[in-house]
């Protein structure tokens, strides 16, 4: 039996060059005003998203003013490693956030020190029935006060993971 002797060696990994279209790029460069962008699945709308936030940090504009708002916390986490992995720059609050997550900050930073930590609701799927969630939800609100905030719900079965 031989024996041969190999030697491995990475090689220079290549990334993708990556190509705006004209319309694109405009949207990457636009300052100043609102800016709507619009598209099918598979368009680039995220790319352009993601281009416009590190074109921004780049520049030097602070990340924790940059917000991207989308419908998925699975997608949420994807947008800020996508742009987590390009820059060096250090981020204090999340880059990527979904509505709910968004509204729920803005509920912790307004409510009064004197209120109940406020709580979110999430439904994650349909185990228990509506009875079992408002049974489990009245026993809430005698704990911890009235002010309980949740994300608009389904009126169907429902299965609450409580987050505080």
């Amino acid at each position: 039996m031989s024996t041969a002797n190999f030697n491995l060696v990475r090689g220079a990994q290549k990334l993708a060059q990556l190509t705006l279209s004209q319309d694109q790029s405009a949207a990457v460069a636009h300052r100043g005003s609102p800016l709507v962008i619009q598209g099918g699945p598979g368009t680039g709308k995220t790319t352009v998203l993601v281009e416009a936030a590190l074109a921004r940090i780049n520049e030097g504009q602070n990340p924790d003013s940059i917000l991207l708002l989308t419908f998925g916390r699975e997608r949420a986490s994807e947008l800020r490693d996508a742009i987590a992995l390009r820059t060096t720059k250090t981020m204090f609050e999340p880059l990527a956030r979904t509505f709910h997550s968004l509204a729920f900050s803005i509920v912790k930073m307004k409510a009064d020190k004197s209120d109940p930590e406020p709580i979110l609701l999430a439904v994650l799927n349909k185990r228990v029935t509506l009875k079992s969630f408002l049974q489990v939800i009245s026993k809430m609100v005698i704990k911890s006060g009235p002010r309980i905030y949740m994300p608009p719900l389904q009126l169907m079965d429902l299965h609450a993971n409580f987050a505080i």
